[in-house]
């Protein structure tokens, strides 16, 4: 599925889309590395584009932790960011759920 917390869907060439309900059909391409705000702290991660039926970039931590996305919707910039939910010391900073 699109399911972009699990970065094996980058190697996937058909995806269900759990919108539509439908099956698509990608290629992702890595394309490089970047640095990308999370939590209030600057981390490095691999950025990869989707083409295909979904087209989109997508970005992952070296350890597999995905942090970005990003995609046009009806003529606009959309920008999914990862929130940190916790302190960069390990402790939480208030989200009870676990």
């Amino acid at each position: 599925p699109t399911n972009y917390w699990n970065k094996a869907m980058i190697e996937r060439t058909r995806l269900l889309d759990t919108l539509s309900g439908r099956m698509v059909e990608v290629s992702v391409e890595p394309v490089g590395s970047a640095t990308v705000d999370w939590g209030g702290r600057a981390v490095n991660a691999r950025k990869y584009v989707a083409r295909g039926d979904l087209d989109l970039t997508i970005w992952y931590t070296p350890d597999g932790e995905w942090v970005k996305l990003a995609f046009k919707a009806r003529g606009s910039d959309i920008e999914y960011l990862r929130r940190d939910s916790r302190r960069h010391d390990g402790s939480n900073s208030g989200d009870t759920a676990q």
